[in-house]
């Protein structure tokens, strides 16, 4: 029981430290509510998953948030000087797509699993986030088979494979627009 205190007093500290947690109109609805703002973000996930099991709309609503949340994180990245915010939603982008067309060919297998959109939903949070790394991890695993496929590739259709290629694009010329329109 000590151990629950513990994660509930860790999650409302990152709650009111979060944008949501400062925002005058979540506090206007714990005011009035006199419902504690962990309780009300809970509540809200527990409705959303319920959604996502048992009412239409499951495929729509993970696509949704699992598209315009990294689409518009892929946008700051881009926007930035560094580096390593655009590897990360790149790696996303790529695990996406291939993510994506996998389910293409195994959707009637798909639809069998219970619960599919919650663990799919799951699955890419965990691919997108940006503590855990998840894309990053995944490409790391399938890194060694995708050199091979693109060395296989690239002798059959006499290019350079990836890994011998120098680029002379910089994170900052693409941050910058650069190489956009060319």
């Amino acid at each position: 029981m000590e151990k629950v205190k513990e994660l509930q007093k860790s999650l409302e500290t990152q709650l009111n430290q979060s944008a949501l947690g400062q925002s005058k109109y979540f506090k206007q609805v714990e005011e009035k509510t006199k419902v504690p703002g962990i309780y009300l973000v809970a509540g809200a996930g527990a409705i959303f998953l319920i959604w996502l099991i048992f009412l239409p709309g499951g495929h729509f609503l993970t696509n949704l948030l699992t598209f315009m949340y990294p689409a518009w994180c892929s946008f700051k990245a881009i926007e930035t000087k560094g580096k390593e915010d655009d590897t990360q939603w790149l790696t996303y982008w790529m695990m996406y797509g291939w993510f994506s067309v996998l389910e293409f060919f195994i959707e009637t297998i798909t639809a069998w699993i219970p619960m599919y959109f919650v663990i799919k939903l799951f699955f890419l949070i965990w691919l997108a986030s940006e503590k855990t790394r998840g894309a990053i991890v995944v490409y790391t695993i399938l890194r060694p088979h995708l050199i091979t496929v693109d060395q296989k590739l690239s002798a059959l259709l006499g290019g350079v494979p990836a890994e011998k290629e120098s680029s002379t694009k910089t994170a900052a010329s693409v941050g910058a627009g650069k190489d956009l329109m060319d």
